[in-house]
């Protein structure tokens, strides 16, 4: 597939529908993030579902260096896969925020444990809902994508802040 006119990476990929009889349990905890990713099939729905989320915390070790600054992030992944590898659907959503955490504008500047105040938070979520069909040699998929997504910055100029705007 051929893009232009974009300034960032583009990533295009498929992802395999989850098996029917696939169990999955898979919990991660360190020094900078807790994740959990657990599939589980559903019958009384005839579907599998996989629901994944993450939760950093790397403010907690950026605190033992300074208390001028944070950072943390979250983000997660809901996907109910259903019907037959030959005709079925999929309801994907995902989303995720990042946030930069500075001294306040208001702080007192002799204050030695100042008070943080967001810097930059850059928030998206999606919903992406997929149909597809066979018949025959011949594999249909319609799709629609919904998201959301929001930037703040505390930017000296507005040039790097943009409004929340909804896309299709």
């Amino acid at each position: 597939m051929l893009y232009g006119g974009y300034t960032g990476g583009i990533i295009d990929g498929r992802t395999n529908r989850a098996r029917r009889d696939e169990h999955l349990l898979d919990f991660d905890a360190n020094l900078l993030q807790i994740g959990a990713l657990v599939r589980q099939p559903i019958p009384q729905i005839d579907a599998t579902a996989t629901v994944a989320g993450r939760y950093g915390f790397p403010g907690l070790i950026l605190r033992l260096a300074t208390n001028l600054v944070s950072l943390s992030y979250w983000d997660y992944q809901f996907r109910l896969d259903g019907g037959t590898a030959r005709d079925g659907w999929t309801v994907f959503a995902f989303g995720a925020n990042d946030e930069l955490d500075t001294v306040a504008p208001t702080a007192d500047p002799n204050d030695p444990n100042p008070p943080l105040a967001p810097s930059l938070i850059l928030t998206f979520h999606r919903l992406d809902l997929r149909l597809h069909r066979t018949y025959d040699n011949l594999t249909t998929t319609y799709r629609a994508v919904f998201g959301y997504d929001k930037t703040y910055s505390m930017a000296p100029t507005s040039a790097c802040s943009s409004p929340s705007r909804p896309f299709v």
